[in-house]
Order: structure tokens, then C-alpha cells, then sequence
């Protein structure tokens, strides 16, 4: 038996909630390939900090990263049972605010913005390749499949996102599910950034505007999104069924 555990920050006054996710979720992780159980443990001194307990019986474990080359190579996966699929897609947004902060020009939420929605663009701009990937590995039936990159909200939200959508799942539900980053999402009090406060709180949320860049680069570039899960990630009408067949409840 395989033992992992995370440690979870969550915003304070959400617990509640989040207990009842973690609850939902419960029955979903037993009825994958090797899933024995989950726990939730509270910190007593913390009451926003928790302890998840996974416990699997196979090692046949995957995960898919989407970090960049110096972000995963600052926090390596230390878990050698772990097949980690490494599919980077660089990041953006600090870069490109300092090069607007060297011009001289004060940082604004605007700026934030606007620089966080370019980056969305770039997810299909840039990177489509790698999101193509990644449906590859499900359609390989590699689950139980862990998808991440740092904050786990911008690069694994558009991909998630892309995901249920090609499932057939309703975009208010797609949208409620995306923006549950602002309902839980924590960043690290103790992380360091010579970004303004301001800029920075613009950047560690999600926003509906950022979502919809990228779909608004989708229409631009492919002409609608049926066309792009199938021309760009490679999802014709047999990997379609076949998804819905893997990871849809009957």
C-alpha cells in the first residue's frame, strides 16, 4: 500500500466547505484504479490548515506538470513510484509585468489583468501542443492522473476546463468549477515578490475574463471550439466517445 499526504491551506471561513468537497470527492477516488481511501485531518493550532491522507494499492500512479523547465526544476516530484509526465508550458505573467515596471510605468490591476488574460491567449497561441498531450495520456487511460502546475488555478484551469468541456459539461457548471480557485486559494504567506500588494492579489485570483481569453484566441485562431478539440487537440468523434465512456458516470 502506497501512503501519500498533502498538506492543504485553505481562506479562512471556507472550511465547511471545503470538508463537503473533500466529501463529494470521496466516492470518485475509491472508484479509481487502486484508490483504498481518503482522510481529512484539521489542524487544532490552524483551523485553515488540513492534512489529505491518500491511500492507493498500485503504483501505477501519473501525473502530468505542467510547470515550466526552472519551475520544476526548483521542486522536483521526490516520489519515485510516481510517473510524472513533464508538459511544459513556460510561464509568463512575472516577466512581463517587471519588463512594464523597468518602462517606468507605475503596476495597476489593470495591468495585472490585461497581462494575466495575454497569458490565457499564449495557453492556445503557444501551447497547444502540450494540451494535446494531455489528452493523450487520458485517453490512455493513465488515471488516477493528478494535473498540476505551481498555483495550479491558470495552466491546470484552462486544461481542466478543456477537459469538461469535452465532455459535454455545461459552461455555467465549467465556469462555477474554475472559479472555486477564489474560494479556496491561498497563496504563501511566506513566498517573496517584488510585486506591488495590489498586482500581486490580481494575479494569485482567476478571473471569468481570463478564461474566456483563451476561448476568444480558440474562435480567433480556429474558428469555433468544436474545431479546436478537434483539429488542435485531436479529439475527433471516436476520442470524444471514448473520454465519455472512461470518465463520465453512466
Amino acid at each position: 500500500m502506497i501512503t501519500e499526504i498533502a498538506q492543504i491551506e485553505i481562506k479562512p471561513g471556507t472550511e465547511k466547505e471545503f470538508e463537503a468537497a473533500v466529501a463529494k470527492a470521496e466516492p470518485l477516488f475509491l472508484r479509481a484504479k487502486g484508490g483504498l481511501g481518503i482522510e481529512l485531518h484539521r489542524s487544532i493550532e490552524k483551523p485553515q490548515r488540513y492534512r489529505l491522507i491518500a491511500r492507493w494499492a498500485t503504483l501505477e500512479n501519473h501525473t502530468v506538470d505542467f510547470r515550466g523547465s526552472e519551475e520544476r526544476t526548483a521542486a522536483l516530484c521526490g516520489m519515485s513510484d510516481v510517473t510524472v509526465h513533464s508538459l511544459p508550458v513556460e510561464p509568463t505573467v512575472v516577466a512581463a509585468l517587471r519588463t512594464i515596471a523597468a518602462s517606468g510605468t507605475p503596476l495597476s490591476t489593470d495591468h495585472a489583468v490585461e497581462v494575466m488574460r495575454d497569458s490565457y491567449r499564449g495557453y492556445v497561441q503557444d501551447n497547444t501542443q502540450r494540451f494535446r498531450s494531455l489528452f493523450a495520456h487520458l485517453l490512455e487511460d493513465s488515471a488516477p492522473l493528478v494535473i498540476h502546475c505551481t498555483a495550479g488555478k491558470d495552466r491546470t484551469g484552462f486544461a481542466c476546463a478543456l477537459i469538461l468541456h469535452a465532455l459535454g459539461v455545461p459552461d455555467d457548471v465549467i465556469s462555477e468549477d474554475y472559479l472555486l480557485t477564489n474560494r479556496f486559494y491561498q497563496r504563501d504567506p511566506s513566498a517573496s515578490s517584488d510585486l506591488p500588494d495590489h498586482v500581486r492579489q490580481a494575479i494569485g485570483t482567476v478571473q471569468t475574463s481570463f478564461l474566456a481569453a483563451a476561448f476568444e484566441a480558440i474562435d480567433a485562431d480556429y474558428g469555433d471550439l468544436e474545431t479546436y478539440l478537434d483539429k488542435g487537440i485531436g479529439l475527433g468523434a471516436a476520442e470524444r466517445s471514448e473520454l465519455e465512456t472512461r470518465y463520465l458516470e453512466s
